[in-house]
């Protein structure tokens, strides 16, 4: 009999280790449920297109800031010349930001700007006509 408990401890021991081992993050990963980052690019995050080629970082960061607090801002280059991508703390923040900022034109940038939600191409949703004045005729995101 106290072998046997001896063993029956031993594997409770060795249960409870291996439960603490595994992170809720694996687990959450293995069931298809996206990871706080990917949550936080599809939610929060917006990508502008068409900015003026001489646009800063800090001028794109202040940009969004008109619109809330910017927690991530970065300017990158593509197949339509010099993008943005900021990630907004609130859902609201960003919502008002690409409905205010879709279909508008900047100093220095001939083309209207164009703002996808998400920071992959893949997650890049186009916004609601929203009757800004913005157009399409320029081709696909």
């Amino acid at each position: 009999a106290p072998e046997r408990r001896a063993r029956l401890r031993s594997r409770e021991r060795s249960a409870g280790a291996a439960a603490r081992s595994r992170s809720p993050c694996g687990a959450a990963e293995e069931a298809g449920v996206p990871s706080d980052a990917e949550w936080r690019a599809r939610t929060l995050s917006i990508i502008i297109e068409c900015l003026p080629p001489d646009m800063s970082l800090l001028e794109l960061k202040n940009l969004g800031r008109m619109y809330g607090y910017v927690a991530y801002a970065r300017t990158f280059r593509d197949h339509s010349g010099l993008c943005g991508l900021l990630e907004f703390s609130d859902q609201d923040d960003k919502e008002r930001a690409v409905q205010a900022l879709h279909g508008q034109l900047l100093d220095g940038c001939p083309r209207p700007l164009r703002v996808c939600s998400g920071s992959h191409p893949k997650d890049r949703a186009r916004p609601p006509d929203s009757g800004s004045g913005g157009s399409d005729a320029d081709g696909p995101t």
